[in-house]
């Protein structure tokens, strides 16, 4: 954790061969201060290939944090998403 205030980095790079939302959203929770409200983005195709996300609604529901999904089903729409995101 930082003292920044805002987001200036990806931590880690993308998994571009599995769609872990367990993982994801563990990480996300973590990122977010206790006692503050937070909201994770999610941009999927909607394929949970690796984990459970079922394991994390006690942890979101507990947080109050907000879950928002963008569906993507475009591939190439994905690999500009991803190579963007690690471009930076």
């Amino acid at each position: 954790m930082t003292t920044n205030k805002q987001y200036v980095e990806l931590l880690t790079l993308p998994e571009k061969t599995a769609t872990n939302y367990e993982d994801a959203i563990a990480k996300g929770l973590s990122m977010i201060p206790e006692n503050a409200k937070g909201r994770l983005v999610i941009l999927t195709d909607g394929k949970e290939t690796k984990g459970d996300v079922g394991r994390m609604l006690q942890a979101v529901t507990a947080s109050r944090t907000e879950v928002l999904t963008l569906l993507y089903e475009d591939e190439a729409l994905r690999c500009g998403l991803l190579d963007a995101l690690v471009a930076k």
